[in-house]
């Protein structure tokens, strides 16, 4: 028996139980017919289109957990959908023939958003820790490997100063010896031998009989201080004299007088030689015959044995260090001098009953 196609066709039935199980079996698994608008027009379809694909799609910037990286290249959450999606969303709305409608009509290159401008505190004030931490470790990695800055010494600082002035004026001669005896390196070896000179036990401050608060000669340390900085400038003016190529390589001495020929070898040497006499014999006449000699030895040790062997061994640092020991022993031997109760020889100054201060100081410094 033939039906006509209207007899065909699914249909559904409010009431459920004047239907049999099979016949209601088949009818759940019929397709739903598709509904289609009441309006087919354009302007119509584009609305739903558009509602539809607000109310499905997620955006890219819903899966973003940092919303700082969406202010910064985005510039605002408005995002312009794909023509994939709107192509898919048109074609399961519409017919198959039905040309793709795009929902948001693209934006010209000049008229599309531009990133609003971040400020660097509050990108840093918003940043989130684990990249703070990692910040904050490539910036001290970065500067660790970087080249210290190392500062010029005083001596190179003076010779600047010297070479801005006229090249006949005296001041300029003055501050180019300056800078030859190396004054910040002087001072503190006429500080250790002035402290360890203050330092010494006298015998009479240690007893109560006396009535008269004794104290050591204040000549004494005015020759003292002034034979040992004259000492000094004759070894560090040795020092550049022997070694003027060497300190061209490096920046922290390549301002040294001698490098930048504001004085002569010739000129450098006789200020040398003239400090050295100088400083030995104020020591010799003013304190006594061993503190001269201890003075002489420092200039030796350091001209002649510390300066060559720079080059040559790191046993260098260990002349060195017996250089800087050995102002202590001088300051100490200077008021043992004053205080001597025999004839105030060397073997009593160095090795006598109360040297034993003189040798812990100079050890200080040696270690």
């Amino acid at each position: 028996m033939l039906l006509p196609p209207r007899f065909l066709q699914a249909r559904r039935f409010a009431d459920a139980d004047s239907v049999c199980l099979q016949c209601l079996y088949k009818l759940s698994r019929s397709p739903t017919p598709r509904r289609r608008p009441l309006s087919t027009s354009a302007p119509f379809k584009n609305a739903v289109a558009a509602t539809r694909q607000q109310r499905n799609v997620f955006k890219k910037e819903y899966f973003w957990g940092n919303s700082i990286l969406e202010d910064v290249l985005l510039g605002s959450r408005r995002g312009v959908q794909s023509d994939a999606t709107s192509m898919s969303m048109s074609k399961s709305n519409g017919d198959e023939d039905t040309p793709p409608i795009t929902t948001m009509a693209k934006e010209s290159p000049d008229s599309a958003p531009q990133p609003s401008p971040v400020s660097t505190s509050t990108l840093i004030k918003d940043e989130l820790p684990h990249r703070r931490r990692k910040r904050l470790r490539e910036e001290a990695t970065a500067a660790s490997t970087a080249d210290p800055i190392i500062p010029h010494d005083a001596s190179s600082r003076l010779s600047t100063a010297a070479s801005a002035l006229p090249a006949t004026s005296i001041r300029r001669l003055l501050t180019t010896y300056l800078s030859l005896s190396k004054p910040r390196l002087s001072f503190l070896v006429v500080l250790t031998t002035c402290a360890s000179y203050s330092l010494y036990p006298v015998p009479a401050i240690l007893s109560s009989a006396t009535a008269v608060a004794p104290s050591l000669s204040t000549l004494t340390l005015l020759y003292l201080t002034t034979g040992t900085a004259l000492s000094c400038a004759s070894a560090n003016a040795l020092n550049m004299l022997f070694e003027p190529s060497h300190d061209a390589k490096m920046s922290r001495t390549r301002n040294r007088p001698l490098v930048r020929k504001l004085i002569s070898p010739r000129g450098a040497l006789a200020f040398a030689v003239f400090t050295g006499i100088a400083g030995v014999g104020l020591l010799y006449y003013g304190t006594n015959p061993t503190v001269a000699f201890l003075s002489a030895l420092n200039i030796v040790l350091y001209a002649g044995i510390y300066t060559p062997m720079k080059r040559i061994s790191v046993l260098n640092t260990w002349a060195g260090a017996l250089v800087g020991g050995i102002p202590p022993l001088m300051g100490w031997a200077a008021a043992a001098g004053q205080c001597a109760a025999h004839e105030g020889n060397w073997e009593e100054l160095l090795f006598g009953e109360g040297s034993a201060g003189g040798w812990l100081l100079a050890g200080l410094l040696f270690t």
